[in-house]
């Protein structure tokens, strides 16, 4: 939770408040949040989302978590990826964005193996816990060339 634009949750509410929003925004079809499961063992590693979804300028960001035990393991390539085409395939999507901290280098080396290209900096942008923090934006087309895995 170092580098989320939000405050960690510090109750089982508060993630029982996270699952209601986020089917509330796939019944509006405004964003899809998805489980991302570990095929051996069934066992939840995290999360994948398409969020704020702008039908008309047919664009959404992406955003992904995983607890600790999942890092490095090639979830979020797999996860990603898939919800990725999906975004382009089915929605129809121009455009993908995602808004990282720019110290959160794991995250700036998922995203750009996901084909995504860093496309700016937006300073001050958020205030969590009373820390000021970047944002650095970052970007895919649907007419990027294809990635090879």
């Amino acid at each position: 939770m170092r580098y989320w634009n939000a405050a960690p949750w510090s109750t089982a509410q508060d993630a029982l408040d996270f699952i209601h929003q986020s089917s509330a925004s796939m019944q509006r079809q405004e964003g899809l949040t998805l489980g991302i499961y570990v095929k051996a063992s069934g066992k939840l590693a995290g999360k994948c989302m398409l969020f704020s979804y702008d039908q008309e300028s047919k664009r959404a960001e992406l955003g992904f978590g995983l607890g600790r035990s999942a890092w490095g393991k090639g979830y979020i390539q797999e996860a990603g990826e898939a919800l990725i085409q999906y975004g382009f395939d089915s929605l129809g999507l121009r455009r993908i964005e995602a808004e990282i901290d720019p110290d959160n280098h794991a995250s700036a080396k998922a995203l750009e193996k996901l084909g995504f290209t860093r496309e700016g900096l937006l300073r001050q942008r958020w205030v969590i816990n009373g820390i000021v923090s970047d944002s650095a934006l970052y970007g895919r087309l649907v007419s990027d060339p294809a990635r090879s895995h």
